[in-house]
């Protein structure tokens, strides 16, 4: 469901974004943008607009980051806590009564919560590697993870269901394990190439990077 939604975020929120406020856009150019957004816009199902609300408060977190790393102490510390309530609300009430609403209200104090987190220090050592490493492979593992876990479930323990205890355990781990080295392997193949592709991409078209 995540994947499919984003799907059309991808396509959405560039369109809009470019016909509201490009730069160095012809007008034409603009008002096919705005078609191409009031399209998708008619076309979708409402909770997947409302949904959408989360993706665009996570682009938005990225963009306030050096905002909140600037911050003085203090206020930096009642963000930190107001968003800490924020997301224990979200939390309480999703769990109380699961919904749309509750989704988009615990999505956006984690979205929020990120330009928090960016603003800590790197502790270094094994966990900080351990943590670049993550987020580093983090997308991939996000798309790959799901079909991989069902193919290696059908294939190989279907119709099996484990209970709590080492048997359920050993078999959850194996499928981590599997799922990190699987998106490790997807990501150095792919993922790390982005740059480059998206360069040479450019380049191709004759469009000037920015």
């Amino acid at each position: 469901m995540e994947l499919a939604n984003e799907f059309w975020y991808y396509f959405l929120v560039p369109f809009a974004w470019l016909a509201l406020a490009g730069r160095d856009v012809s007008p034409g150019a603009r008002a096919a943008a705005a078609i191409f957004a009031l399209a998708i816009l008619a076309f979708l199902p409402f909770a997947i607009l409302a949904l959408g609300s989360i993706w665009v408060m996570g682009a938005l977190a990225w963009s306030l980051g050096d905002g909140v790393r600037a911050m003085p102490e203090g206020r930096f510390r009642l963000l930190a806590v107001a968003i800490l309530l924020a997301f224990l609300v979200g939390l309480a009430a999703s769990l109380a009564r699961p919904g749309l609403p509750t989704d988009i209200l615990l999505g956006v104090a984690c979205a929020a919560a990120l330009p928090c987190l960016a603003r800590l220090a790197n502790p270094g050592g094994i966990y900080g590697r351990f943590s670049f490493w993550l987020s580093e492979i983090s997308f991939t593992l996000y798309v790959v993870h799901f079909p991989l876990i069902a193919l290696l479930w059908f294939a190989l323990l279907a119709p099996a269901q484990f209970a709590i205890g080492p048997t359920g355990f050993a078999a959850a781990t194996g499928l981590i394990v599997a799922a990190l080295v699987y998106a490790t392997a997807m990501w150095w193949l792919f993922e790390r190439n982005t740059g480059r592709v998206r360069s040479l991409f450019l380049k191709t078209l004759h469009i000037p990077k920015r």
